[in-house]
């Protein structure tokens, strides 16, 4: 047996689920949907000299196959790959799912996925590789979720990180849903889930039409779409208050899976509600579409009545406004009426921000509420990391981010909301913490660590752009700063509250 640790010069190490395993081996000769990212995952991954692992517990996957033939041929081709020991769920992690230990000798589905858990939970591998819902769900309840990607997000992932390749930026285009192309692809799913589909995109078509959104693909078709609609009083009788925004289209096709596509969407919506004074809006969705509901409720929107049945439509609701006092939560009260939304109760933080980062980072700085454009999904991601050596150790979840690009502008572009931090010597841990977030690659956060011995991790929110941004000098005139910051500068308690009744104006 050998272990991922004995291959430090893998950028990244990754365990691949037996599903991921059959993609990247297929035994049949009938085309899988997976194979094309499959293979494209494979070279990238030999590229970049990232390895891939098997667990040992998936000998018991292939013991479950009734085809022999089959099973002898996977069994074979997994001697390619390196194998890890099983490991026991730690009681830790037995805990934060709420499960029992398995019985000596049981080797059901669900325990070889425990295993995989386990494998990730104690940071043998970084990532983990499977198109399973169930074991990504149970991945989530750990907390693990942004370190599990299925084929199609590994493969945008490590993408990402070939110098090789420049994605074409993606922008999310306004258009209206008379001009949306009925026959795309991404509108088969939708036909399958809902009878009547066609007539409903049919009447969305009628002058004026309604406002929608689309992100293409290479080739021209549609990799996003989102149709929104603006509802009256009685319509569609969820009885949500004030002014009501339905989210009716959100879709995000397979194939641009892992490229935060879903949060570039949601960012624009967020963009639209603010600009548009909606005090709430909604979206339905069936229980079976798990990544769209986890992706919601990272975002703020929760259950909103009772469903009928268990494969009803569940009605999950944001409400911006009124705001719930009751939340002194700083993060949590960003969560549920943000972006924007910054809590009275946040203390500030001027972070510096070199130019070059700054364009990678927040591409749309440039470019406003109603075109989004980003080369990368950390561009993309409403959701960001940021690495520093700095020596503060003040920073903490919930408090607010000034984001300054230095150099050029001098001046607070970007406002975020801190979601967690850590703090290592070790750059594997801090890559692992930033996962596909950042916009620094191994290699940079290896240099970084050698040279400040202990680097400085943030994954925060962005929340809005300010226009204009806030220049130094006015900074320093309110009290804020009392010079250009060199590194991560808390804002001095003079100027705290006039920065929250700026930001309370534009929220």
């Amino acid at each position: 047996m050998s272990s991922a640790s004995e291959h430090a010069s893998a950028r990244f190490a990754l365990l691949l689920d037996t599903n991921a395993f059959i993609a990247l081996e297929p035994t049949s000769p009938s085309f899988e949907a997976a194979l094309p990212e499959a293979a494209e995952l494979v070279r990238l991954a030999q590229e970049g000299g990232h390895a891939f692992f098997l667990s040992a517990a998936i000998e018991l996957d292939f013991d479950r196959d009734p085809r022999l033939e089959r099973r002898a041929a996977n069994r074979a081709l997994s001697r390619k790959y390196r194998t890890l020991e099983k490991i026991a769920a730690a009681p830790e992690l037995l805990s934060t799912l709420g499960e029992a230990p398995p019985p000596p000798g049981r080797n059901s589905n669900d325990d070889v996925d425990l295993v995989l858990l386990a494998t990730l939970w104690v940071g043998a591998i970084d990532f983990l590789v499977s198109d399973d819902v169930k074991l990504r769900r149970r991945g989530v309840r750990a907390g693990l979720g942004d370190r599990i990607f299925t084929v199609v997000e590994a493969a945008a992932f490590l993408r990402r990180l070939s110098p090789k390749t420049s994605d074409p930026p993606p922008a999310v285009e306004p258009v209206k849903t008379y001009s949306l192309n009925a026959a795309d692809p991404i509108f088969a799913s939708l036909r399958r889930d809902y009878d009547g589909f066609d007539d409903w995109l049919r009447r969305t078509c009628s002058a004026p039409g309604r406002p929608a959104w689309v992100i293409r693909s290479d080739d021209g078709s549609y990799g996003a779409v989102m149709i929104v609609k603006d509802e009256k009083e009685g319509d569609g009788d969820v009885g949500l208050p004030g002014r009501v925004l339905k989210l009716s289209t959100f879709k995000v096709a397979d194939q641009a899976m892992g490229r935060s596509y879903g949060e570039l969407l949601l960012k624009t919506l967020f963009g639209y509600l603010h600009t548009g004074e909606y005090d709430t809006v909604y979206v339905t969705a069936y229980p079976k579409h798990e990544r769209l509901i986890e992706l919601l409720d990272a975002f703020g929107f929760s259950p909103h009545g009772t469903p009928g049945g268990p494969n009803d439509e569940l009605v999950l609701a944001k409400h911006r406004r009124p705001v719930d006092v009751g939340v002194t939560d700083p993060l949590e009260a960003h969560r549920r009426h943000g972006p924007p939304f910054i809590h009275p109760n946040s203390r500030f933080f001027v972070v510096p921000v070199l130019p070059v980062w700054h364009d990678a980072l927040f591409p749309d700085f440039h470019i406003g509420l109603d075109l989004w454009v980003g080369r990368r999904p950390y561009g993309n991601a409403l959701r960001k990391a940021y690495v520093s050596g700095t020596r503060s150790r003040l920073v903490a979840a919930g408090d607010a981010l000034l984001l300054y690009r230095s150099v050029d502008l001098q001046a607070v572009t970007v406002v975020g909301v801190v979601e967690d931090v850590c703090v290592s010597s070790d750059p594997e841990v801090i890559r692992r913490f930033v996962g596909r977030r950042t916009v620094y690659t191994p290699g940079d956060l290896a240099q970084m660590a050698a040279e400040h011995g202990e680097l400085h991790a943030m994954i925060f929110r962005q929340d809005r752009l300010l226009d204009p941004p806030i220049s130094r000098r006015t900074l320093e005139i309110m009290g804020a700063l009392n010079g250009p910051p060199q590194s991560i500068t808390q804002v001095r308690s003079g100027g705290r509250a006039w920065l929250h009744q700026q930001l309370a104006e534009s929220q």
